[in-house]
């Protein structure tokens, strides 16, 4: 049994989806309590205030419906070329394809929507909308660095014990840890360079169709 778990924002997205999202509904900043949201992102990066608070605090002083931020992702269809062939050579060819993902639920399922894709999402569950919406982080884990929102490594290891290889799919810093502890990595931007520093297996790739073929490969040796 082989699994591919593969990051969402700018890697089975071809941008950030979560910060187009930022971007477009961003209210009027000299509205009283409207902060930038690069503002908060700042925050976020300078280690004042963790993931999860930066994403909180952005998506909860939004003013819009969460239909119009769905509406909004999925008339962008934003993922990257190939995703949708791989969910299909996955579902035929018995490989678990899952979305591993700091970003928000609803976003991410408006994304995979548009183009029809049905996948697990391991993602922050969302509730309710502007002011109200609340978050869940269903893999939290103290020891994480992205404490107190998910860890991607506990989305890794709950497929460790029923398949066979794991190939991780990334971008960034978020991606390092599970890159460590996946049998394969395909790579982009930061995640690239960590995993040359770290010995870590991998390939770089500019689509989905780079794994795709690896895959292919991959079933044909073990086949024979």
């Amino acid at each position: 049994m082989l699994t591919i778990l593969c990051d969402f924002d700018d890697t089975a997205a071809d941008c950030n989806v979560g910060q187009s999202i930022l971007v477009h509904f961003q209210p009027d900043p000299s509205t009283r309590g409207v902060l930038p949201w690069e503002d908060i992102r700042s925050k976020y990066t300078e280690r004042q205030i963790s993931l999860a608070e930066y994403q909180e605090l952005a998506f909860q002083q939004l003013d819009c419906s969460r239909l119009s931020i769905i509406e909004f992702v999925r008339n962008s269809q934003p993922i990257r070329l190939g995703f949708k062939e791989l969910s299909t050579y996955s579902k035929n060819n018995d490989v678990t394809l899952a979305i591993t993902s700091h970003g928000l639920d609803f976003y991410i399922q408006a994304a995979l929507d548009s183009e029809e894709i049905m996948i697990p999402i391991h993602a922050v569950t969302t509730f309710g909308e502007r002011s109200e919406m609340s978050f869940e982080y269903p893999y939290s884990d103290k020891s994480c660095f992205a404490w107190p929102g998910n860890c991607k490594c506990k989305m890794l290891e709950q497929y460790r014990n029923s398949t066979d290889l794991i190939i991780y799919v990334g971008d960034s810093i978020s991606d390092s840890c599970p890159a460590l502890k996946a049998d394969y990595v395909f790579a982009r931007d930061w995640l690239v360079g960590f995993c040359v520093e770290n010995d870590v297996k991998f390939q770089e790739f500019s689509d989905f169709y780079d794994i795709i073929n690896y895959v292919k490969t991959l079933k044909e040796n073990t086949n024979d």
